[in-house]
């Protein structure tokens, strides 16, 4: 079992503990400033049937910089499987039993505890995470992902040097749409609240 090397274990949680601070900040201000995101409602998502597979949906999304995470919907656990290529740190939480985890080449598991349901892993290459899980976090660049699942994203960009944030469509569907810099709610699968388009504010200034 490889184990974080004690000068690291710091950077790593603060890193998340950053980006959860991200996360709570950019819900309490309406997904940002200037931004008013309409109301999401998750009992418009399909409850999952265990013995029916088309009741997952699927989702592709990239971002060269960014961060995510995946909630569950309500006491219902996220599932599915959630495949992609990054340069990052990922956060895993859940049952090791129900949320199996599969790390490719150039990714280590950095923290290990999963008594509490928890497993960082961090470098540049793939992994696969399926099953049942209390929750995903990621940050990082250069994210390529692919989730056939259920459950509620939550997409955080930031601008890269071509002032792109990313962008996320269901399979299917041809259309995309972007991150943004101020926060998406993403269902999967789409019900008619997925995608919600920001109703952006022009703030006139003084001066």
């Amino acid at each position: 079992m490889h184990l974080m090397c004690p000068k690291r274990l710091p950077t790593v949680l603060a890193v998340f503990g950053a980006l959860a601070l991200t996360l709570v900040v950019a819900q309490a201000q309406g997904q940002g400033p200037g931004v008013q995101a309409r109301p999401f409602n998750p009992n418009s998502i399909p409850k999952p049937d265990p013995n029916a597979q088309q009741r997952l949906g699927d989702l592709y999304f990239t971002t060269m910089i960014g961060s995510f995470k995946i909630n569950p919907v309500g006491d219902i656990p996220a599932q599915g499987t959630l495949t992609m290529s990054f340069q990052g740190t990922v956060l895993v939480s859940g049952d090791v039993k129900q949320a199996i985890v599969t790390p490719g080449a150039g990714v280590i598991l950095e923290l290990d505890r999963s008594k509490q349901g928890k497993r960082v892993y961090h470098g540049n290459g793939t992994i696969t995470i399926s099953g049942r899980y209390k929750g995903i976090q990621f940050f990082g660049e250069k994210l390529n992902a692919y989730w056939h699942g259920y459950g509620i994203l939550l997409l955080y960009g930031e601008f890269d040097k071509n002032l792109n944030t990313g962008s996320f469509w269901y399979k299917g569907d041809p259309s995309k749409s972007d991150w943004g810099s101020g926060g998406h709610t993403v269902t999967v699968p789409k019900s008619e609240t997925s995608n919600p388009m920001p109703r952006v504010k022009i703030l006139s200034g003084k001066g």
